[in-house]
């Protein structure tokens, strides 16, 4: 049986992320993914891929994109994305019933996040086509949402997971799925799974 660190349940863009995070902090990672590896990542690989980020103008939006080309840069106006306009929209999109300190986080985090993604390997692009309108032949950004990782939600999956994949720390299960958690005497947590159906005790943690 393997012994790890961590175990994460689930293969969409938060458990791929989770345990990225955990192998930088030196910790050995087990992710089971009950899906077979054609049809990895969850949710994740079925959404556009899009992320609202507060930015301060062009020059963060070149630190998400570095390729962006100066004709881009000259035909379109990014505008900005406050960290009071992230907060107020997602507070009332929310009816005001959500984790005021979660959604604080969230915010304040979301660019330092972006970037950190790209050190994944994530390639963003700006949402010209979905995103924009044209005033005076310029592309106007709205919205909030301005870029979006490259090749949509299932893009950003296989960026994740090839990273993942190169990383000797974690260990991948496809077809796997979680049915237990057993805390054992000496206070470690065993995750029971069956694989094609059958039972089996894939670690330890």
């Amino acid at each position: 049986m393997e012994q790890a660190d961590v175990i994460v349940v689930g293969g969409g863009n938060a458990a791929v992320c989770g345990a990225l995070g955990a192998a930088e902090k030196g910790a050995k990672v087990i992710l089971l993914e009950r899906a077979p590896k054609e049809v990895r990542g969850g949710n994740s690989a079925f959404t556009g891929g899009a992320f609202r980020v507060v930015y301060d103008g062009v020059e963060d939006i070149k630190k998400m994109v570095p390729d962006l080309t100066q004709q881009e840069i000259d035909g379109a106006d990014f505008r900005t994305y406050t960290r009071e306009q992230y907060l107020d929209e997602w507070l009332a999109l929310s009816q005001y019933r959500g984790d005021a300190d979660l959604i604080e986080m969230v915010v304040e985090r979301s660019l330092p996040t972006m970037l950190w993604l790209r050190e994944q390997g994530v390639r963003f692009v700006p949402l010209f086509g979905r995103q924009t309108f044209k005033v005076d032949g310029k592309l106007i950004f709205w919205g909030g949402l301005t870029v979006e990782s490259s090749g949509g939600g299932l893009g950003l999956m296989q960026a994740l997971y090839k990273k993942a994949e190169a990383t000797p720390s974690i260990s991948l299960h496809y077809g796997t799925r979680a049915v237990g958690l057993k805390e054992l005497p000496d206070g470690r947590w065993e995750v029971q799974c069956t694989v094609d159906r059958k039972p089996v005790k894939i670690g330890r943690a």
